[in-house]
C-alpha cells in the first residue's frame, strides 16, 4: 500500500474533528443545549433551539461578528487551548520514564501486526509461560488479534513500531481542542472552560495519552467523542466501531457516550448502537474467515478483583479532583427536580466503571470515562460559582502534583 492510500483516512478523521468544532450543523439541528441564561433546560426541551450558523461555542465573541469569523474562532481558540493543555501536560509528567521490559514486548507484537494486521499473531508473542515475567505481555497479546484499527493505520502509513505513539500524540491534541470546544459551548465562559481544560492536565487522564506507545487508549478516546459529534450518522457510526476495534473498552462508555449526545441534541443514538452492532459484525467476520480471536487470560480472575478493590483510592489519580463534577452535577440535578438525568449519569458511570474493576489494567479502563466530565458540565453551568468551583478543582490538582514531585519543599 502507498501512502497516497492512506490520506482519504487521514483527510477524513481530522476533516470531521473541524467540522465538529467549526459547523453547527456537525452537532445536529434540534435541541441544542439552549442558553446560558436558561439552565435548568439542559437542552431537553423544545425550546432549547440553536442560533442559526453558530458553531460550537455560545455567544462569547462581540455581537457584531459574522458567522464564519466566530466559527473560526471556535476552531482557534479550541485548538489554541488543546495545545496549551498538553504541552502543560507533557511539562507536568517530563522526564518520560523508559518503557518496562513487558512494554517493550508488545511493542514488538505491536511492529509484527503492522507488517501482517489481519493475520494471527505467532505463538513467541502469546505463549504464556511458567514463572516468566513476561506473562503480563503474552497476556495482553492475546487479545490484540482482533484489534485491527491501529495495525490497519500503521500498515497503510509505514509508521511501524511509532504508529500507536503518533496516533495517541495527534488524538491527544485533538480531544483536548474538543473538550475546550464542548466546555466553552456548555459553560458560556471563556475563563471556565480553560479551567475545565487545564485542570485536566496533571491528570493521569491527560498523561496516558504520551505515555502510552503500545495500547492506543488515546486513539479510542479521540474516534469515540467524534463520533458522537459528526453529523453524518454513517461516519458515527463506522468511526464508533474503529474505537471498539482498538479496545473493546470503548462499549461500555457506550451509555456515557449516548447520554453526552441526549444532553447535546445530537440525534446520534440509533448510529452509536448501529456502531456496536457493526463492531459486533466484524468480530464475528475477523473469527471465521481471518481467525482473528481474543484470548480471556485474566478476565474477573478473583485475585485480580480483590486487588483492584484494595486499590480503590488509586483510582483517584485519573481524574484527581474532576473526579467531584459528576458527583457535583448529580447533586445539583437532584436538588433542582432534574431526577431522571442525575439517575441516568449515575447509572451511565457505573457501567462505564464497574468493568474496570473485573480487569488488571485498572487506572487505563477508567480512563474511558473522561465523558462523565463533559455530562457533568451541564449539571454545573446554573452554579453561579462555576469559575470559582472549576478553579478550585485546577488548583486542586496543580497542588497535587506539585506534592507528587516534591516542588512542594522548595515552593513551601
Amino acid at each position: 500500500m502507498s501512502l497516497a492510500m492512506a490520506k482519504p483516512i487521514v483527510i477524513a478523521f481530522f476533516g470531521s474533528i473541524v467540522n465538529a468544532l467549526g459547523n453547527n450543523r456537525a452537532l445536529g439541528s434540534s435541541a441544542f443545549l439552549g442558553t446560558p441564561s436558561d439552565p435548568t433546560d439542559c437542552g431537553l426541551s423544545s425550546k432549547a433551539t440553536p442560533p442559526k450558523n453558530e458553531g460550537l461555542l455560545m455567544n462569547w465573541l462581540p455581537d457584531g461578528q459574522s458567522a464564519p469569523t466566530k466559527s473560526r474562532s471556535t476552531i482557534r481558540f479550541s485548538i489554541i487551548l488543546g495545545l496549551v493543555a498538553v504541552t502543560v501536560s507533557a511539562l507536568c509528567t517530563a522526564p518520560f520514564k523508559p518503557p518496562f521490559d513487558w512494554e517493550v514486548e508488545i511493542s514488538h507484537a505491536m511492529e509484527w501486526k503492522t507488517q501482517h494486521p489481519l493475520t494471527p499473531l505467532p505463538d513467541r508473542f502469546t505463549k504464556q509461560r511458567p514463572n516468566d515475567p513476561m506473562d503480563g505481555a503474552y497476556s495482553h497479546n492475546e487479545k490484540i488479534d482482533p484489534r485491527v484499527t491501529l495495525p490497519i493505520l500503521g500498515y497503510l502509513l509505514r509508521t511501524g513500531r511509532l504508529t500507536v505513539a503518533i496516533w495517541n500524540t495527534l488524538s491527544c491534541i485533538a480531544v483536548f481542542a474538543l473538550l475546550a470546544a464542548l466546555a466553552l459551548k456548555t459553560l458560556g465562559d471563556t475563563v471556565s472552560a480553560a479551567l475545565f481544560v487545564l485542570s485536566l492536565a496533571p491528570t493521569n487522564f491527560a498523561w496516558w495519552f504520551l505515555r502510552d506507545h503500545v495500547y492506543g487508549d488515546g486513539t479510542a478516546h479521540a474516534l469515540a467523542l467524534t463520533a458522537v459529534l459528526v453529523r453524518p450518522r454513517w461516519l458515527a457510526c463506522t468511526l464508533l466501531a474503529c474505537a471498539a476495534f482498538v479496545d473493546e473498552r470503548c462499549l461500555a462508555t457506550l451509555p456515557l457516550l449516548l447520554l453526552l449526545a441526549y444532553l447535546l441534541g445530537r440525534p446520534a443514538y440509533r448510529a452509536l448502537l448501529w456502531g456496536a452492532v457493526l463492531w459486533g459484525a466484524g468480530r464475528i467476520i475477523l473469527a471465521w474467515p481471518f481467525h482473528l480471536v481474543t484470548g480471556s487470560d485474566g478476565v474477573m480472575a478473583h485475585y485480580i478483583v480483590v486487588r483492584n478493590l484494595s486499590r480503590f483510592p488509586d483510582m483517584f489519580v485519573v481524574f484527581l479532583a474532576a473526579w467531584l463534577l459528576p458527583a457535583l452535577a448529580i447533586f445539583n440535578w437532584f436538588t433542582k427536580g432534574q431526577k431522571k438525568l442525575a439517575l441516568m449519569l449515575s447509572a451511565a458511570i457505573a457501567c462505564a466503571a464497574g468493568p474496570a474493576f473485573l480487569i488488571f489494567d485498572l487506572l487505563r479502563s477508567l480512563t474511558y470515562c473522561f465523558s462523565a466530565l463533559l455530562i457533568s458540565l451541564h449539571g454545573i453551568r446554573d452554579v453561579r460559582s462555576t469559575r470559582l468551583v472549576l478553579g478550585s478543582i485546577c488548583a486542586a490538582n496543580f497542588i497535587w502534583l506539585a506534592f507528587r514531585h516534591g516542588v512542594s519543599r522548595q515552593l513551601f
